[in-house]
C-alpha cells in the first residue's frame, strides 16, 4: 500500500484544531493492518493506494477514530460501519485490551436504543449519554465499565440520509462533552462520509476493473483454445492448450485433463500443467477408476464436484495421489467430469494452493474449457476412426479374391446394356462370371 498527497491552498484563517500539521496514527491493527503507523499531513488531498485486501478501507477508518478523538479531547473513540442490517467495529483507538474484546463480543448487532452507537443509527441524530449508568436504556454496561468510560457522545454517519455508520466518543467523566464538541464531531461526520463514499467507490471501480480484466483474459484463452481446436488433430497439443489456460485463468498451479476408457472404466491422464512428475507416474502406474476420487465421483455424478478444503475432505482424493497432493501444498481442487449426449470421455482437475471453495464464476469458465475438451476428444475418435476404416478397406481391397469397383450411375446403365465392353478392365474373373454380375 503507498500514499500519495495533493496540496490544496490553505486558507488565511486556521481552527484550533488545525493548529496541528499531521495526523499521527500509530500501531494500527485493524482489519488487515499490522501495527502500522503513519503521518497524514492535513489540509492536503490524500490518497491511499494499494492491492485488495491490503487495509486501504482499515487505514481510513483508523484515520476517521484518530483524528475524532483528539477534536473532542475523549478519552476514547470508535468508528462502526453499518451495512443496513447489522452494526460492525471499523476501527477503535485508545481502548485497552479488555476493553477491545468486550467491543469485538458486543457487535456485530442491529440498531437499537440500547447504547449510543445503536441509538444514533436507529434515529439517525445525535446521541449523548451523560452517564451511561443512569441511562435507564443502556445495555452495555459490562463494556462500559471494561473499556472505562461513564459519558458517551455517538454522531451517525449519513449519506443521502441513510445512515451509513456512526463515530462514538467516550469519556471518563461525567457530561464530559460540550455542544461545541458536538458540532465539531457533527461536522467532522459529514466529512467522514465523503471519505468513506470515496472508498467506496475506489472499490467498486476496482472490482469492475478486475471483471473486465478476467472478461479479457478469458476471451483471449477461449480464442487460443477455439484456435488450437480446429487448427489440429494433435489431441495432446489441444489438451494442453486447453489445460494451460483453464490454469493460468483461475488462478490455480495444478491441472490435469483426463480421457475415460470405458472398456477398463479408469481415467488416463492426456495432458497436464504445474504437475509434477512424481504426481504424473502415480497416476500413469495406476489409472483413477470410476468413483474413486474427486475425478471419479464427478463421473458418476455427471456434475463439477469441489473440494474446498482438502485435509479435512481426505476421501475425495484418489488414493494414489494423497500424499503427493499434501507434499506440493495443494488445500484445494475442483473436478468437472467431461460429457457428450450424456457419454462420459473424461475429465478435468484442477488444484491450488489456496484453501476454500471455487467461485461460481470460475467453475462456470472451467465447464467452458471442459465443453471444449470434450470437442478436441471427440473430434480425435472421430479422425482415428475414419483412419482406421480407411486403412481396412484399403487392406480388404488388396486381399479379396472379390473385385470392387465403383462407378457412377450412368456408367452403371451402359455396363448393364454392354456389359461386356468392361471385361478388358477387370482382371482376374472369367468373362461369363462378370457379364453375370453386370447383369444381376
Amino acid at each position: 500500500m503507498s500514499m500519495a498527497t495533493r496540496t490544496k491552498k490553505q486558507s488565511p484563517a486556521r481552527h484550533a484544531a488545525g493548529r496541528h500539521d499531521l495526523i499521527r496514527v500509530h500501531g494500527a491493527r485493524v482489519n488487515n493492518l499490522k501495527d502500522i503507523s503513519v503521518e497524514i499531513p492535513k489540509r492536503q488531498l490524500t490518497v491511499f493506494t494499494g492491492v485488495s485486501g491490503s487495509g486501504k478501507s482499515s487505514l481510513v477508518f483508523d484515520t476517521i477514530a484518530a483524528n475524532a478523538l483528539r477534536l473532542c479531547a475523549a478519552s476514547n473513540c470508535a468508528v462502526f460501519r453499518f451495512d443496513g442490517e447489522l452494526i460492525h467495529v471499523a476501527a477503535l483507538r485508545n481502548v485497552n485490551p479488555e476493553g477491545t474484546e468486550s467491543v469485538r463480543q458486543a457487535y456485530p448487532a442491529p440498531p437499537s436504543r440500547g447504547n449510543a452507537t445503536a441509538r444514533a443509527i436507529l434515529t439517525r441524530d445525535v446521541v449523548d449519554i451523560p452517564d451511561v449508568r443512569e441511562d435507564p436504556e443502556y445495555q452495555l454496561q459490562g463494556m462500559a465499565a471494561a473499556v472505562g468510560f461513564r459519558s458517551a457522545l455517538a454522531v451517525p454517519m449519513l449519506r443521502e440520509g441513510s445512515p451509513i455508520g456512526a463515530i462514538s466518543v467516550t469519556a471518563t467523566d461525567i457530561a464530559a462533552f460540550s455542544g461545541n464538541q458536538t458540532e465539531l464531531l457533527k461536522t467532522f461526520a459529514d466529512q467522514a462520509v465523503i471519505a468513506i463514499e470515496n472508498v467506496r467507490l475506489f472499490q467498486e471501480l476496482e472490482a469492475r476493473t478486475r471483471e473486465l480484466t478476467r472478461s479479457i483474459g478469458e476471451l483471449q484463452a477461449l480464442g487460443e483454445v477455439s484456435q488450437a481446436v480446429s487448427s489440429t488433430l494433435d489431441l495432446e497439443a489441444v489438451l494442453a492448450t486447453i489445460v494451460s489456460r483453464a490454469v493460468q485463468l483461475c488462478g490455480s498451479d495444478q491441472g490435469i485433463v483426463y480421457e475415460f476408457d470405458e472398456a477398463t472404466r479408469t481415467f488416463h491422464e492426456r495432458a497436464t500443467h504445474g504437475t509434477s512428475p512424481e504426481h504424473l507416474a502415480a497416476v500413469q502406474a495406476a489409472p483413477i477408476r470410476l468413483g474413486e476420487g474427486a475425478i471419479g465421483r464427478a463421473g458418476v455424478l455427471r456434475e463439477p464436484l469441489q473440494v474446498a478444503d482438502i485435509e479435512a475432505e481426505w476421501e475425495l482424493v484418489a488414493p494414489q495421489v494423497r500424499a503427493l497432493v499434501t507434499r506440493e501444498g495443494m488445500n484445494s481442487l475442483v473436478a468437472v467430469p467431461l460429457i457428450r449426449e450424456e457419454r462420459l470421455l473424461g475429465g478435468l482437475v484442477i488444484l491450488r494452493r489456496e484453501r476454500g471453495a471455487f467461485s461460481p464464476k470460475v467453475v462456470a469458465t472451467l465447464q467452458t474449457f471442459a465443453t471444449q475438451s470434450v470437442l478436441a476428444i471427440h473430434n480425435a475418435r472421430l479422425f482415428h476412426e475414419i483412419q482406421r476404416q480407411k486403412q481396412y478397406s484399403e487392406a480388404l481391397v488388396e486381399t479379396s479374391p472379390v473385385a470392387i469397383v465403383t462407378i457412377d450411375r450412368p456408367a452403371a446403365r451402359n455396363a448393364v446394356r454392354s456389359p461386356f465392353t468392361c471385361f478388358g478392365l477387370i482382371s482376374g474373373q472369367s468373362s461369363c462370371s462378370l457379364a453375370a454380375s453386370f447383369v444381376s
